[in-house]
């Protein structure tokens, strides 16, 4: 981006969007494997109470306490459950970046979309809302500037002056 290199930029953003997206991934179906284990274990240790319970498995001395332990290790492993699906969305940042460089490359509807994808991360990214500001400015859409302005600000933002005053010269669009 420095360098004014922007096809270069976006080649690389979203090779770091395909790298997240393809770790996540990996994260995500090694806890399948992970929790798979883990319901095998649980269900092979309830199997060995029953077993000993029924008189199937014999142990000559310390049949409770025996229990004891595998209702126990039970209690371990429940408690080490993924408890629900965890998703892993791309970082804000790297959106944000993105879409800047989708921006100064003059793809505005990739700019626009990548900076949403931002802000769906990260509501409180006030540079992506400045970004969407100065996209609708761009566009005409004086209504959704004014709203990405005031979101830009209330998420600590400093929004340029010159930009606020540009979308208050915008026409409003007709209804």
């Amino acid at each position: 981006m420095a360098l004014r290199q922007y096809q270069e930029a976006i080649r690389a953003y979203v090779a770091c969007r395909t790298a997240f997206q393809t770790m996540a991934g990996l994260i995500t179906r090694d806890a399948v494997v992970t929790d798979q284990r883990r319901d095998d274990e649980i269900r092979e240790l309830k199997d060995s109470i029953r077993g000993i319970q029924g008189g199937q498995i014999k142990i000559a001395t310390g049949r409770d306490a025996a229990i004891a332990r595998l209702e126990h290790r039970i209690s371990d492993l429940e408690r080490t459950t993924q408890g629900g699906q965890t998703t892993y969305e791309t970082p804000a940042e790297v959106s944000l970046a993105l879409g800047s460089a989708y921006f100064r490359a003059g793809d505005l509807p990739s700019a626009e979309r990548e900076s949403k994808a931002a802000v769906a991360v990260n509501a409180r990214l006030g540079e992506a809302h400045n970004n969407l500001a100065a996209l609708y400015a761009m566009t005409g859409r004086k209504e959704q500037a004014q709203d990405a302005v005031k979101q830009a600000e209330k998420a600590g933002f400093q929004v340029n002056p010159r930009l606020k005053s540009d979308i208050q010269a915008l026409p409003k669009r007709p209804s």
